[in-house]
């Protein structure tokens, strides 16, 4: 039972991770995007999103091939110990990067946020940070249950979407003026305005840096192991739902770095918080606010798989009294040098692509185009991991996975049903379907003698429709 909950606690804290570090990015976008112009910008995405999409689909095959549970389990069955050693590492590295973001990012809304609404004036930034790390992030790492942080922070994928929709209607309301509160006006490049040589060098830099964004392979195993329903379906119902979030994450990442780009031109900061923050809109303040909170908590979030981690390397467990104490150590140590760095340099951009450049290439990049090269041979090895048996399987339907990518899975598949409604079947086997909240509105107005009702289709496609 204690490995169900903590199999269940790992699945929600690996979803909650890939809007988290959606999120952290997002606000560069417009920098980077001012700094590459439109048509680099279009190369650099034309091409990372080519091999996403490809390398997302090898790496679920490989995963469902290989029947691992988690990235660092497939890694060590497909490339070996060593493999896996350095994938821990690389993590590692890259996590530390983003969790110096996120304490620069939450110390810019908050320091906004109080400079804006009590007309405080400027005051050293270094203040805030030190409460942000120190008496707020430092506490939450040291809650054992990260199940209920991962729930609390699955409202950042609302805020990065209300962020998303936000920068958009600003964006053309104040279209007419071509500016925003006389902080820059609309204008982007069309080229960047460095020497070819430097243009160049940006665009190799920037090129693991926007990559890196689209790392939801952590929550892919995961995926695979709580979706329900054939095998075989599970895999291409994942497939599908990892291209389905890779294509709304490059659309969002678009709008808003397009978008904000323009707003600011030349004056664009590497945060797009920071322009708007200087425009004082209260609304504008408060959801900078809240999308800072949203990132503290996702500090805890992110190095509690390095934890565990660490601590299984050693034979310890998070549970236990010296595991505890070795947790405390590495949580100590994570808020220090993230603390260190974001206290003497605040540039988000550069941190994201430097860290993603020095390890998030290998673990969004290398090893899932190693899985594909030995694809082949899982597949042949591992054909029955395709075969069914007779046993009935309860089928999700494919907006579960796809919500999975941005919320747990229990609460994705709750979600599905009350919005959809869900033929409660087993797999071959067809029963009533829910009723959704849309059929139960339709319903009612059928009361008042409307005579509309809905049909009641049943899915009873077999796996091979899936195939």
């Amino acid at each position: 039972m204690h490995k169900e909950v903590h199999m269940s606690q790992k699945t929600t804290v690996s979803f909650a991770l890939v809007s988290q570090m959606m999120g952290a990015s997002l606000l560069s976008m417009p920098y980077i995007f001012s700094q590459l112009g439109v048509v680099l910008v279009v190369l650099s995405f034309s091409l990372i999103f080519v091999i996403v999409i490809i390398l997302l689909a090898q790496f679920t095959e490989a995963i469902h091939y290989s029947g691992a549970m988690s990235y660092r389990d497939a890694t060590k069955k497909i490339c070996g110990n060593k493999a896996c050693q350095l994938l821990n590492i690389c993590l590692i590295v890259s996590y530390y990067g983003f969790c110096t973001g996120y304490i620069i990012i939450s110390s810019r809304s908050a320091y906004s946020f109080i400079k804006n609404t009590f007309s405080t004036g400027d005051f050293n930034i270094i203040w805030v940070k030190i409460v942000i790390s120190f008496f707020i992030v430092f506490p939450l790492t040291l809650v054992s249950k990260m199940s209920i942080l991962a729930k609390v922070s699955s409202i950042s994928s609302l805020i990065i979407f209300v962020t998303v929709i936000s920068i958009a209607t600003i964006f053309f309301i104040r279209f007419s003026k071509q500016s925003i509160c006389g902080n820059g006006s609309y204008h982007i490049n069309i080229l960047p305005e460095q020497s070819p040589g430097q243009a160049v060098l940006l665009f190799l830099m920037y090129i693991p840096s926007i990559q890196s964004n689209f790392g939801s392979y952590n929550a892919i195993p995961s995926l695979l192991n709580s979706v329900q329903g054939p095998a075989i379906f599970k895999k291409q119902t994942v497939k599908i739902s990892a291209w389905i979030a890779a294509t709304f994450g490059t659309i969002f990442y678009l709008c808003v770095g397009y978008m904000g780009a323009i707003m600011f031109g030349t004056k664009i900061s590497n945060n797009i918080f920071v322009n708007i923050g200087e425009c004082n809109f209260i609304y504008f303040n408060i959801l900078g606010l809240l999308y800072g909170l949203v990132v503290i908590i996702s500090f805890p979030l992110v190095i509690f798989p390095i934890k565990e981690t660490l601590l299984a390397q050693y034979g310890m467990s998070i549970n236990d009294k010296k595991g505890q104490l070795w947790a405390l150590l590495i949580s100590s140590l994570f808020v220090v040098f993230s603390f260190a760095l974001a206290a003497v340099y605040e540039n988000i951009v550069v941190i994201f692509a430097i860290f993603a450049s020095l390890s998030g290439f290998v673990y969004v990049f290398y090893l899932p185009f190693i899985f594909s090269l030995k694809l082949p041979q899982l597949r042949s090895q591992n054909q029955h991991a395709d075969a069914e048996n007779d046993a009935m399987h309860v089928v999700d339907p494919l907006m579960v996975p796809i919500l999975a990518h941005i919320m747990p899975v229990e609460r994705a598949r709750a979600l599905t049903i009350r919005m959809f409604g869900h033929d409660r079947k087993s797999f071959g086997e067809v029963h009533p379907r829910t009723p959704s909240i849309f059929q139960d509105a339709i319903n009612c107005s059928c009361d008042f003698g409307s005579g509309m009702h809905l049909s009641h289709e049943q899915w009873t496609e077999q796996s091979e429709c899936y195939a």
